[in-house]
Parts: structure tokens; C-alpha cells; sequence
């Protein structure tokens, strides 16, 4: 997935590639940042085995150089976030037994909980720390490496990326627990970017909201999407996640993906204005419902801008399928929801009945999804639900290989998926 970030290195080095915590970073800049974290982890890490990369990092240059470093060095990035429990940041480490982890200086006091109790010795690589508290001191188990010990850029020898190797692992929390790491490979992320980038066509002179939290799978298109191709990402504080309108006109974003409930802060603040986002280009949302209604307004504010709905779980890498808004049809069909719509390029949707066949045309069933975007399933097989990857071959289909949602949907000519809520099952 960084070959992008990397060409765009090589043929925009003084462009902004990111801005955070009120300053732009070049591409120059990020690359020999990520670069100095590979070589650090490349004095580490295990030979001849990709190992996973812990990254305890929030929005912040450090976080993404981290992002990057680990994806150089060959790593697995499994990101994790002080909005989660210490007992789940912990319960990650354990779970993938990482070797290595980067932590950011924002995050550094809230890791001693973890550092204390994690399982297996670590190399905490502290890229802009410069001195250890006493707590710390007394972790003698753990080889720390401060700022003055990260290595230099130009240290860094490059490492062959296979495909079939792993990105990253993400975990999400949820309020009743802890919820299973999902595995995007290589490959499966190196596809979605590039049909994305197809489909939308970016250039170096956009600018890309960055709203998601590392551990949610749509930071990954956040990212490289933007990145491959020269453009820059604006990630939003924190506190502007609140007030996500000011941002948007203050930085005159092109590029806006956010969830709907987001989208909805917005409304809820009364700043849909007419025209209250001009610079706008494209408005995506994905990772819950997006009413008609809410659609509507936000085409009001952001009349320059083509609205698309996406769908995908984490296990599809992110999103897998897609509907343009268009007000006139939307009227006319008169659904209160904007419709899932049809597969992205290159990929595959069935709607299945309870035994497991396809359903009959407008009827509905529970959605499974095919096509190379398909990651290789959770990381740990204990919260794996049942039947939920499935090898099979249906007719009309070119997939063997399908992931079975939990959604349920069925199909109209006109606008293709139509979302009909959820399966409850048991893990």
C-alpha cells in the first residue's frame, strides 16, 4: 500500500502532505520521519519474519510517520487508541504479541498501564520523547528508545513488500466488549486504493479531510488514497471533530469522508447554510444510514459537490459498495435512506436466503460480498462467527470466496442494494 505515498514522495517532495497539530509536514519531511521509525524497527524486529507493529499514537505527525515506518520496515501496523479502555489497548498487545511499539508523546502517560501489564518484553520506540519519567525508569523489562536514539532516515535500507503480507490488523471496541481484530493484506488494501483513485480521480492539488481514528478502516483510505496521489491530508483535532464545519471552510477541503453521524453534528449546529462549503469536490460517507433528508441539506451546503454513499465492514477491507445521490431520483423513489447501491469495480454482491441460496430478484436476503478487496479473516479464530467467510460457487458469479455481512438487503434495478437492517447472531 505505500508504494503510492512513495512515488508521490519521489515526484512532490516539497509538497504538504499532512497537516496536524497546526503545522504542515512535506512529503519530504514524512518520508524521512517514517523512514528513521523503519530503520529503528529494523534494528529490532525479528529477521526474515514481518512480526506486527503496535502504534499508540493519535493524530499526530508521529502517529502517521509510525503508520508508514511500520509499513516500510514490512510490519503489520495494528493501531490503538486512548479513547479505548486500557484493559482493550492491553488485551490488543496480548492478543497479537507484538514485538515492537511506537507510542507518540500524547499517549506516553496513558501507556503505563499497559507497559506494566502486558505479557512479552517490548521495544517502546519514543520518536519524540526525550526523557523517561521514573515510572517508566522502573520498567526494566522494556528496551525504550528516546528521541536521541531514533536512527537516521538515511540508515533505513529498503524491504521487499510481499503481497500476500499483512498491512495491518484492526480492532474496534465496542460497549459491550472487546471486539475481534480484523487482517487487511497488502494486496487487498493496494486494490481498493487504486480502484478508488479511479473512480474519484484525485490530484496533488486536493486537499483530504482526515476524521476517522486509526483504528477504524476508513483512516486506511483517508490516507493512501490521498497520499498516492500527491494531495494533501488535513486531519481534524480532537476538538474540531466537534465543530467539523469550521474546519471544512477554514482549510477549503475537496475531499470530505465522514460518517453520516458526523454529518449530522453539522446539521445539528444549524451550519448546512446555502453554500456554506463551495470548495467541496466530493462528500462521502459510509459506516452507518444516511437519510435522504440529511443528503439534501448537505447538497445545499456543499453545492459544488458530488455526494456518494459507501458501504463495507472492516473484513471487506473498507468499502465495497457505492450510491451517487441524485435528488431527482431519490424523489421520485421516495425511500427515506440513501440506498446501498451497486458494487464498487471488480466486485461482487449476492443476497442469500437462510439456508444459504440466493434469494429470488427484490426479495431479501443477507449479504455477501466477493471480489479482491476480501481480507483473510479475523486474527485470532476464538472471534471468528460461524459460517460468516464462505468458500462456494454460485451461479452467474465469478467469486469462490464470500463474506456474509450480517446485513440484510435486497435488490431494485433502479438504485441497486436497498439496506433492510441487520441479523442478530451469536459470537
Amino acid at each position: 500500500m505505500i508504494e503510492g505515498f512513495l512515488s508521490s514522495a519521489k515526484a512532490y517532495p516539497a509538497n504538504n502532505a499532512l497537516w496536524v497539530d497546526g503545522s504542515f509536514i512535506t512529503y519530504q519531511e514524512l518520508k524521512n520521519s517514517a523512514r528513521s521509525i523503519a530503520a529503528t524497527i529494523s534494528r529490532f524486529k525479528k529477521p526474515a519474519f514481518p512480526g506486527q507493529c503496535a502504534v499508540f499514537a493519535s493524530r499526530t505527525k508521529t502517529a502517521y510517520a509510525a503508520v508508514l515506518g511500520a509499513q516500510m520496515s514490512s510490519m503489520a501496523y495494528i493501531p490503538m487508541s486512548p479513547s479505548f479502555q486500557d484493559s482493550q489497548n492491553l488485551q490488543i498487545l496480548d492478543e497479537i504479541e507484538a514485538e515492537i511499539i511506537v507510542i507518540d508523546k500524547h499517549c506516553f502517560s496513558d501507556s503505563r498501564y499497559i507497559l506494566n501489564e502486558c505479557k512479552l518484553p517490548l521495544v517502546v520506540i519514543l520518536p519524540d520523547v526525550d526523557e523517561l519519567p521514573g515510572w517508566a525508569s522502573n520498567l526494566g523489562r522494556h528496551q525504550f528508545i528516546l528521541e536521541s536514539q531514533i536512527a537516521e532516515a538515511s540508515d533505513f535500507k529498503p524491504i521487499p513488500i510481499q503481497p500476500e503480507s499483512l498491512a495491518c490488523i484492526l480492532f474496534s471496541s465496542k460497549k459491550a466488549g472487546f471486539n475481534k481484530g480484523v487482517t487487511v493484506t497488502q494486496k487487498g488494501g493496494a486494490a481498493y486504493i487504486k480502484k478508488i483513485i479511479k473512480r474519484y480521480a484525485p490530484t496533488p492539488y486536493d486537499r483530504f479531510s482526515q476524521v476517522f481514528d486509526l483504528t477504524f478502516v476508513l483512516s486506511m483510505h483517508d490516507m493512501f488514497v490521498c497520499w498516492a496521489s500527491g494531495a494533501c491530508l488535513y486531519c481534524l483535532s480532537e476538538k474540531k471533530l466537534t465543530t467539523p464545519d469550521e474546519f471544512i471552510k477554514e482549510h477549503e477541503l475537496t475531499f470530505w469522508f465522514s460518517t453520516p453521524s458526523t454529518a449530522m453534528l453539522v446539521k445539528k449546529r444549524e451550519k448546512l447554510e446555502s453554500d456554506a462549503f463551495p470548495s467541496l469536490s466530493f462528500s462521502l460517507f459510509c459506516g452507518g444510514e444516511l437519510s435522504v433528508e440529511l443528503a439534501n441539506e448537505w447538497k445545499n451546503a456543499a453545492p459544488n459537490s458530488i455526494i456518494e454513499n459507501l458501504y463495507g465492514p472492516t473484513e471487506v477491507t473498507a468499502a465495497v459498495t457505492v450510491y451517487q445521490y441524485d435528488a431527482e431520483k431519490d424523489a421520485r423513489i421516495a425511500l427515506p435512506m440513501i440506498p446501498l447501491g451497486v458494487p464498487l469495480s471488480g466486485q461482487e454482491v449476492i443476497l442469500l436466503d437462510i439456508s444459504g441460496e440466493p434469494v429470488n430478484t427484490e426479495e431479501i436476503g443477507e449479504l455477501c460480498i466477493g471480489g479482491d478487496f476480501l481480507t483473510p479473516g479475523c486474527w485470532n479464530s476464538r472471534y471468528i462467527e460461524e459460517n460468516r467467510f464462505i468458500y462456494k460457487k454460485f451461479a452467474g458469479k465469478d467469486s469462490e470466496y464470500w463474506y456474509c455481512t450480517d446485513s440484510l438487503a435486497c435488490w431494485n434495478n433502479e438504485v441497486g442494494l436497498i439496506y433492510n437492517g441487520k441479523i442478530k447472531r451469536n459470537i
